[in-house]
């Protein structure tokens, strides 16, 4: 049965592609749709030098395409450069002079192949471990999207409706409109619970509260909006870098940030507060004429097996403690 897309659907897979391609700096950005027997560009980047129109579409089936792999393996598929490698030099995209790839499968509820999400670069391109994960969590949301879509088909367009409605609610009353991390009152309540959790499991829960350096110059000096892309920009690095299930990345308030993360000892939420930092601090938070703007944070560390006789307040004052030791400190650093 085909199933159609929405329109408001469609917009937001726009916004991802155009999103990724201009954080990973590379021409194209698809999605791609299996439609019978031809796998499509059903979503293109609006990025210059992108040769792939929506509608174009090929057979899938011994096309040599890189989607066409991922859709097989139904596992994602690196190319650095396909020109040094034998099993990809002649594939179809080289007459594109796409010559690097990264893409992974998506699929329906039902685990049948929807497509594949995916950049292409016309020079070498290896990819960090940072775009990889960027490229899950886009994958996730699509996923999240199409299971939307086939529960509207199953339950019928009324009820489902009413079902995604209340969800979207849901969503917006814990969520910062801003950032798309949840809003402080909705971390707070998933820390208490998570605290709870963990005394009665007795296992390590770990905090780290993210203070954006010296944001006031840069409200200050390019004004609040471009203040606003580097908050949207840092909580795109934190959602990407805390991506296990059960890690919670929200706003706290201002130009701080938390991330809850059970069951997770102290050495490794030291491990992720570092490659945070440093992620952060090689991002572009927006350009302006004459060069890119970046940031650096300052990241409090607190972990602990929680017992029932204590609160997660205690908990939040040490991470905060620690977050003001690490600015005390000279800023981009990680204080536990």
């Amino acid at each position: 049965m085909r199933i159609d897309v929405p329109d408001d659907v469609l917009e937001k897979w726009q916004n991802i592609v155009d999103t990724m391609a201009k954080l990973i700096a590379a021409p194209a950005s698809l999605i791609m749709r299996v439609v019978d027997n031809d796998i499509q560009v059903f979503v293109s980047s609006k990025t210059a030098g992108n040769p792939y129109r929506v509608g174009d579409r090929e057979r899938l089936h011994q096309s040599g395409l890189y989607c066409e792999t991922v859709i097989r393996s139904d596992h994602h598929l690196l190319v650095p450069n396909a020109l040094e490698d034998d099993d990809w030099k002649n594939n179809p995209d080289i007459k594109l002079n796409m010559i690097s790839y990264l893409g992974f499968p998506i699929r329906w509820p039902d685990r049948t192949p929807f497509g594949t999400i995916c950049v292409l670069d016309n020079k070498t391109n290896a990819y960090s471990d940072l775009h990889e994960n960027l490229l899950m969590q886009f994958r996730d949301v699509i996923e999240q999207h199409l299971q939307l879509i086939h529960m509207n088909v199953q339950l019928g367009i009324a009820k489902a409706e009413m079902e995604v409605l209340n969800h979207q609610l849901q969503i917006l009353a814990s969520t910062d409109s801003l950032t798309g991390t949840l809003n402080r009152r909705r971390f707070d309540e998933i820390f208490e619970t998570e605290w709870r959790r963990a005394a009665r499991e007795k296992t390590a829960l770990s905090l780290l509260l993210i203070d954006v350096d010296h944001f006031k110059h840069i409200n200050d000096d390019f004004g609040h909006l471009r203040g606003d892309d580097a908050l949207k920009m840092v909580a795109l690095v934190l959602r990407t870098m805390a991506a296990r299930a059960g890690d919670v990345v929200a706003r706290y308030g201002g130009e701080e940030f938390a991330v809850l993360l059970p069951n997770t000892s102290s050495e490794h939420a030291q491990q992720l507060a570092e490659s945070i930092r440093r992620a952060i601090a090689r991002t572009v938070l927006f350009k302006v004429e004459g060069g890119d703007i970046t940031s650096t944070v300052c990241i409090g560390i607190a972990s602990q097996v929680p017992s029932h006789a204590g609160d997660p307040h205690s908990m939040l004052q040490a991470a905060d403690t620690a977050l003001y030791r690490a600015k005390l400190s000279g800023r981009n650093r990680v204080e536990i």
